[in-house]
């Protein structure tokens, strides 16, 4: 599906889920696609009678079958693949229930159902059943906790239920929602025991509960910094011409093979043991 006189072919990733029945959702600027991979079709999806028309941004299928997604700039939503039928939320100045920015970068879900969003003006916590958010952002008037709280690019939900939010403002922050605490992590030049300079994208928790933070750095230093657990210090891992382009997204697999996705570098595997990276070489099609 990558041909830039294709009519099929999309364009654009800027995410990807995995769905029922062996299909693939994919967003990016050009709208939804849906690909069923046991017949390598791809089908455009707009959604009839609703302002946001498609997803465009992040999207997650949750357990039930139904995809959430983002139209930047007109609001957060559902689909169900099954009716067609689509919902709709969008930021309402006037109601402190509504969602807090049209903008949703990434989407996570909770033990109960409830989905996280990271937003372009915070992080909200939204409960399906009753269709209301409550917001975590940067105002003036709130507690001074939040205060740093402003475009989450990045949301990931460890498996002690912390929540990391990836900023824009070149924070990362760790959320524990029993407490409503904010541990805000910035860059400090003098101390390389600080997180890594620039903004994190990429966040991921290994099988020995550390967790990666990973984005685009700056003034030649290291986009890659580890968070341990168990002694909750940080370190960075130090460029060696690999990562200095900036990460886009981390993932572990079942192997424990860390694979992590650059923006401008491809695709690599990092060793946490040696500290070491292979680089992959992908030749696309025409």
């Amino acid at each position: 599906f990558y041909s830039k006189n294709d009519s099929a072919a999309i364009k654009s990733v800027y995410d990807i889920e995995i769905g029922k029945n062996n299909n693939l959702w994919v967003s990016g600027r050009d709208g939804l696609s849906n690909i069923k991979l046991d017949l390598m079709s791809l089908e455009k999806i707009e959604f009839k009678n609703s302002p946001i028309r498609s997803f465009n941004s992040a999207i997650f299928m949750d357990k039930q079958g139904i995809l959430w997604g983002c139209r930047r700039k007109v609001g957060f939503g559902s689909y169900n693949p099954k009716n067609g039928n689509v919902k709709a939320y969008t930021f309402n100045y006037s109601n402190s229930n509504s969602i807090s920015n049209n903008n949703v970068n990434s989407i996570v879900q909770d033990k109960d159902g409830t989905l996280w969003l990271g937003t372009n003006n915070g992080i909200n916590h939204f409960d399906p059943e009753t269709e209301k958010f409550k917001r975590y952002f940067h105002h003036e008037g709130l507690n001074i906790n939040y205060k740093d709280i402003g475009i989450i690019r990045t949301i990931f939900k460890d498996e002690s239920g912390s929540i990391w939010l990836g900023s824009a403002e070149k924070f990362v922050h760790k959320f524990d929602p029993s407490k409503i605490l904010f541990r805000v992590f910035k860059h400090d030049p003098n101390d390389t025991s600080s997180i890594g300079p620039g903004w994190t994208f990429g966040i991921e928790e290994d099988n020995k509960g550390n967790v990666w933070l990973g984005g685009i750095p700056y003034d030649n230093n290291s986009g890659f910094t580890k968070y341990n657990s168990k002694n909750n210090t940080l370190s960075r891992v130090h460029d060696n011409n690999n990562i200095n382009p900036g990460i886009a997204t981390i993932y572990q697999d079942s192997k424990g093979t860390i694979w992590i996705g650059t923006f401008w570098s491809g695709l690599l595997t990092f060793n946490p043991d040696d500290n070491s990276f292979q680089k992959y070489i992908v030749d696309f099609p025409g």
